[in-house]
């Protein structure tokens, strides 16, 4: 009679405690399960988004690829604006030796004048008897010497519209060329430095740790953002034979995600990064939602949700991020031309009769010669302080602030000023403050005292609606080619209504 209270209090105990085991497991079981299926979901949606994100970012860079070509051929285009230019023929036997050193003279000016406002090597036309003219550099000599002409002419891939772009020859892929026939017997021929694609190339490098490489059509690598590739050399084993379709594609595995454009000349810009960089996030999550999860039971089904909307959140925080990196020039921390031009245009359209704005085209004279003579790693210091130049001068808050080429800047100045000539005089005033902080902040000052860098200004009230920014932008282009003429360090206001400029003054 005594045993049987204590089979029963132990049998009691034994279900007592089946019960908590049992439930404790189905607990653990389904917050474990739960997390599993966060995980997979997020996993889901991160790779979806991460990968969506990718393949914006390469048609973005496509399309700006596909602009810097597009300049390039623009600019080489102009050429046929002079007919001296495009029928002179040095290989003529009849030509008189004075006649022809005029002629190439002046046809030398006027290629300069062309390309003075680009970062080109070469600019310059070769002959079949292989004369030149023009600025043709002692690196192109050496590296395609007494087959200059025949090399040129071998990369004219458009047969239809007689040229084409090449890089590679012999193995060397510091220059990018770009050819253009302009008669029988010659050929203009434009080169220039693969390190200048870095501007071309611009990408949030914080996210996902993205690797953006151009290659030509056989994937011999011409740029990578990565220290590690090396210029010349086959694309990457790993991720070639992942593309097995030419064009434009986006391929994701277990390894990499890999996003391919190919641009208006036959190019591809391939964008790469590792699926487990995508997943970093989640795999730290993973640890506390799990430990989370058996401690505190049933609770750790709602901090499995709340994990998982804090993950959301983090990929929304990378689209907001990677949203503001495509708006904002990293080197200088201002707009970037896209975003520049697009706030441009809308404030333009937003413009209310009584206001008055003024484009401000700004562009550093004798760049070039820092890049030249210490590289482009100190040019990019000097970038960088005209950038906190720049928002010094103007009003980030009211004003729109932009980097539009490698050295060219520009500003759409905002004011409510009634009076005219208040409003002249708060651009004027404006000009003459930069120039002033220019002077005082940038570090730049050459041993011999040569090539100092100044900026040349080119201005363009707006006085009423209806304004777009490309014909503004034209007539501060041109303002500014007035105030490079009249000695640089220097700014020239263009009147609103009209292409010539009514003011000026220099600095």
């Amino acid at each position: 009679m005594t045993k049987k209270p204590k089979d029963a209090s132990t049998r009691v105990k034994q279900i007592k405690f089946t019960m908590i085991i049992g439930f404790s497991v189905i607990i653990v079981a389904l917050t474990v399960f739960i997390s599993a299926l966060t995980m997979y979901k997020t996993d889901t949606v991160l790779k979806a988004k991460v990968g969506d994100l990718t393949t914006e970012l390469t048609v973005l860079l496509k399309m700006n690829m596909d602009r810097y070509l597009d300049t390039v051929e623009t600019t080489a285009a102009l050429v046929f604006a002079y007919e001296d230019i495009y029928k002179y023929d040095a290989t003529d036997s009849g030509l008189d030796d004075y006649d022809a050193l005029s002629k190439e003279a002046d046809i030398t000016k006027k290629l300069f004048d062309i390309c003075v406002m680009q970062n080109f090597v070469d600019f310059g036309i070769v002959y079949s008897n292989n004369h030149t003219v023009g600025r043709i550099s002692s690196g192109s000599e050496q590296l395609f010497g007494a087959e200059l002409y025949e090399c040129a002419q071998a990369m004219i891939g458009n047969p239809k519209i007689q040229n084409g772009w090449f890089s590679g020859y012999n193995g060397d892929f510091k220059r990018i060329y770009y050819v253009k026939r302009l008669n029988k017997h010659a050929i203009l021929l434009t080169s220039l430095y693969t390190l200048e694609l870095e501007n071309v190339f611009d990408h949030p490098n914080n996210v996902s740790d993205i690797t953006v490489r151009l290659t030509n059509a056989d994937y011999v690598t011409m740029y990578s953002s990565s220290s590690t590739d090396v210029i010349g050399s086959a694309l990457p084993k790993e991720l070639r034979q992942r593309i097995t379709a030419d064009g434009s594609v986006t391929v994701m595995d277990e390894d990499y995600l890999i996003t391919v454009n190919q641009t208006d000349n036959d190019w591809y810009i391939i964008c790469s990064t590792k699926t487990q960089a995508i997943l970093r996030e989640k795999e730290e999550m993973q640890f506390y939602i799990i430990i989370v999860g058996i401690i505190a039971g049933v609770t750790a089904i709602t901090l499995g949700v709340a994990f998982a909307l804090r993950l959301n959140g983090r990929v929304a925080d990378t689209v907001h991020a990677l949203d503001k990196k495509a708006q904002i020039d990293l080197l200088t921390g201002i707009f970037n031309k896209k975003s520049f031009e697009e706030l441009t245009e809308r404030a333009l359209s937003e413009m209310k009769p009584g206001n008055r704005y003024a484009l401000i085209l700004i562009d550093v004279d004798n760049f070039k010669h820092v890049n030249d003579d210490f590289g482009h790693a100190y040019g990019d210091k000097i970038l960088a302080q005209i950038g906190k130049i720049l928002r010094k001068t103007f009003r980030e808050q009211k004003d729109i602030i932009g980097r539009i080429g490698g050295d060219e800047f520009c500003v759409l100045l905002k004011t409510n000023n009634t009076r005219h000539d208040t409003f002249m005089f708060h651009i004027e005033e404006r000009c003459l403050r930069l120039r002033d902080y220019f002077h005082e902040d940038v570090t730049f000052q050459p041993p011999d005292g040569s090539a100092r860098i100044s900026v040349s200004i080119g201005v363009t009230p707006v006085e009423k609606t209806g304004q777009h920014f490309e014909d503004l932008y034209r007539k501060s282009d041109g303002a500014l080619y007035a105030s490079k003429h009249k000695g640089k360090d220097t700014y020239v206001i263009c009147n609103a209504d009209e292409d010539n400029h009514t003011t000026g003054g220099t600095t």
